[in-house]
């Protein structure tokens, strides 16, 4: 089945899936868009808006980047050291938007045109597996799993707290979000297990345990609503996407990336109906509801990061990949 005719068909599901007449918006004018962010690796991909505009950030070996809804790339990298840029996150410190990149062992900061607010957050972290900025507890703050911990910084760059501990392995993702009103940090690790806490560190739920085997290491976490509720999703080595409610119990049977790795996923909105998206390391870019897949594309092989939103007043969902593209699937909007 050619590219074209794969991305007809998942344009046909979603808009079905979202109870809409059946349309092709997947037009000649909206082929996806392909950018060459890197000569190597894409490690992570974001959307977001910044001085009035909708962008794409990207993360790879050659730092943060930021691009416009066509593909030109805004001002120029953004690094702070020699590593590669492993994850990116925007949000707000201070009253103004900020980009934060993390990379093995230091958080770095940057306001919207790019210029560094302040050096690196240095660390003694081994690995640094992702940063995040958002709201915990009422305060705007930059998260980031630390090896096996959870480490939180505030809007100065001065850690708050002590680590948040109880994790046995590394730490491999990290959520900010709500539930049942409450603010949370949702923390997945390679010891199979997710926690959910407060900005003290203490546990709202008891443990997430997504089983003991090696194919039971959470790779990814993402918090959001789906069908109304407030839920937490889990992705791991073994391919299996599992949805928890907010008393961490699951809410239906897992869903499945055909035993390949689950790389990244969301939570967020496609033509106008709540959806899981995923990726996995054999290049699938993945649609799914509560009650299973909905549509597919793919994306150079192999596929690290998955980002869904806006883009030039458009949905899409946005794939980052090893062969260092920015692949940009236009869908219903």
């Amino acid at each position: 089945m050619t590219r074209s005719r794969i991305i007809a068909v998942l344009a046909t599901v979603i808009s079905l899936a979202a109870c809409s007449a059946p349309v092709d918006p997947f037009t000649a004018h909206t082929t996806p868009l392909v950018i060459q962010a890197d000569a190597h690796m894409v490690w992570a991909v974001t959307l977001a808006k910044l001085n009035g505009r909708d962008v794409i950030v990207s993360g790879s070996e050659e730092g943060a980047k930021v691009w416009d809804d066509k593909g030109n790339l805004i001002g120029s990298s953004m690094r702070s050291d020699t590593d590669w840029t492993s994850s990116v996150a925007v949000g707000r410190l201070n009253g103004r938007d900020v980009i934060v990149g993390s990379s093995r062992d230091s958080i770095s900061v940057w306001d919207a045109k790019g210029a560094a607010l302040g050096g690196p957050i240095q660390t003694d972290c081994d690995q640094i597996t992702s940063a995040i900025v958002g709201k915990l507890g009422g305060r705007e703050v930059i998260a980031a799993g630390c090896d096996n911990t959870v480490r939180l910084w505030g809007a100065n760059e001065l850690e708050l707290g002590q680590p948040m501990t109880g994790h046995t392995s590394l730490v491999t993702s990290v959520a900010l979000g709500q539930l049942g009103g409450r603010d949370v940090i949702v923390s997945g690790s390679a010891d199979g297990t997710v926690r959910v806490c407060d900005a003290d560190g203490r546990l709202v739920i008891d443990p997430i345990s997504t089983g003991t085997s090696y194919y039971s290491e959470v790779q990814e976490v993402a918090i959001g609503r789906l069908g109304g509720r407030d839920v937490i999703v889990t992705g791991g080595w073994g391919g299996k996407i599992q949805v928890w409610n907010a008393e961490g119990q699951p809410v239906a049977d897992p869903l499945w990336e055909d035993e390949s790795e689950v790389t990244s996923l969301v939570i967020g909105k496609l033509g106008g109906k709540d959806v899981i998206v995923s990726c996995a390391h054999n290049g699938a870019v993945r649609v799914w509801d509560m009650a299973g897949l909905l549509g597919e594309v793919q994306a150079p092989t192999p596929v690290y990061a998955v980002a869904l939103g806006k883009l030039g007043g458009k949905d899409v969902i946005v794939a980052g990949s090893g062969t260092g593209t920015v692949t940009v699937f236009y869908s219903l909007g």
